[in-house]
């Protein structure tokens, strides 16, 4: 166990420190997004490391983290959770989560990338035009969301639209909502970080490096999030973010299309 860790240290240590200031940057954004909306984090800042950190180390690394952050935007809002919405989800989740096992032992490259990248300007450009996802949504049944919220954490980690596009069917209420999907997501984490720990992608230094670094500033994003929540236009900063994640998404898709072609 001494020398998993200090493998990780050694990979922090020898990752360049403008990398570092990156992924603090990337994660501020994502996680005070978090703490701001209910999810997006991983929206945000799986595309971002992703031009630096392959999939396999990324996913990984932001499930655990998600699940930490989750946990604390769960504690700061537990009186609303719709609690009756969540355990229903867990074995359609578990067969997604092994689906996308599945996939990345088998198809794991560039056009995995393409396909994150094209999600996410997807998301976007809906969230733009004021428009929920069409996966999860009117005339699908649990199981399927389930299998689909499985399916997208286990590959990419940015279940969440696919969780609101769900959960804003059975949850009236705003804060409820906001509230409810964070605590979701801890449930559809800790199943797909089962799945990863037993592909072996959560022994890698390179991950557990990251997650000494980021984890507790993650938290702290959290916590500022949910502090401006309150104190700042929600409707503006969901338009930035929607914005954003329409460039980083063309720029990941277009990076990888590249690599591919060339």
């Amino acid at each position: 166990m001494a020398s998993v860790w200090g493998d990780a240290l050694g990979a922090v240590a020898g990752t360049p420190a403008a990398l570092l200031a990156f992924a603090l940057a990337v994660v501020a954004l994502g996680y005070c997004v978090l703490g701001l909306v209910g999810f997006g984090s991983a929206l945000i800042a799986v595309p971002l490391l992703s031009w630096h950190w392959p999939l396999t180390v990324v996913v990984p690394l932001l499930l655990l983290i998600d699940v930490a952050a989750s946990a604390l935007h769960t504690g700061l809002n537990l009186q609303r959770v719709a609690w009756r919405e969540i355990p229903p989800l867990a074995p359609g989740v578990v067969v997604g989560c092994v689906a996308a096992l599945w996939v990345l032992h088998t198809l794991d490259g560039p056009w995995l990338l393409v396909v994150l990248g094209a999600y996410v300007v997807l998301v976007g450009w809906r969230g733009l035009r004021g428009q929920p996802m069409p996966l999860a949504g009117a005339g699908t049944t649990r199981a399927v969301s389930a299998f689909l919220m499985g399916l997208v954490e286990a590959l990419y980690g940015t279940a969440g639209p696919v969780v609101v596009a769900w959960l804003s069917q059975r949850v009236d209420d705003a804060q409820a909502l906001r509230a409810t999907v964070p605590t979701t997501m801890v449930l559809i984490s800790l199943i797909a970080l089962a799945g990863a720990a037993m592909a072996g992608y959560l022994a890698q230094p390179a991950v557990l490096g990251l997650l000494l670094v980021l984890l507790p500033w993650a938290l702290v994003c959290v916590a500022a999030g949910h502090w401006l929540s309150s104190r700042v236009p929600a409707a503006r900063l969901r338009q930035a973010t929607w914005w954003l994640l329409v460039a980083s998404g063309l720029a990941l898709a277009g990076r990888a299309l590249w690599r591919t072609l060339a």
